[in-house]
């Protein structure tokens, strides 16, 4: 027994792990290089929705980030709508930063009652996709 314990709290260290910046949360990554896309939590509201991609504008802090989604017609998202994104909690470092690894989208509000600051407007149809 004592043999399988040490075997387990080998494999244990050697499995890679990240830390999610935003809500702190520790993520085990698996040896295809992802990684739960469920336990961080983004809620946005919707400030341009472009080809394959959402510009959405975090809540918590106004930042403007892009989303990465699919084909269009699979997705009922518009303009104005205020949403809660489920991901891994790692966001690329692009302008405007980018989230990728999505594992689910729901529609809290269908228009939300956040005024967008104008800055932020600005600079999302200023972008160019």
């Amino acid at each position: 027994m004592k043999k399988f314990r040490g075997i387990i709290t080998l494999s244990l260290l050697l499995l890679p792990i990240g830390i999610c910046f935003l809500c702190g949360s520790v993520v085990i990554i698996n040896s295809f290089g992802s990684s739960d896309n469920m336990h961080c939590k983004l809620t946005a509201v919707i400030v341009r929705v472009v080809d394959h991609n959402l510009l959405v504008m975090s809540l918590e802090d106004k930042e403007l980030i892009v989303i990465g989604r699919g084909p269009e017609e699979q997705y009922p998202y518009k303009e104005g709508q205020e949403i809660l994104i489920y991901y891994n909690g790692f966001k690329s470092a692009s302008d405007p930063l980018g989230i990728s690894n999505i594992g689910r989208i729901d529609i809290m509000k269908e228009k939300s009652d956040i005024v967008i600051p104008e800055s932020v407007l600005e600079r999302a149809y200023n972008l160019k996709y």
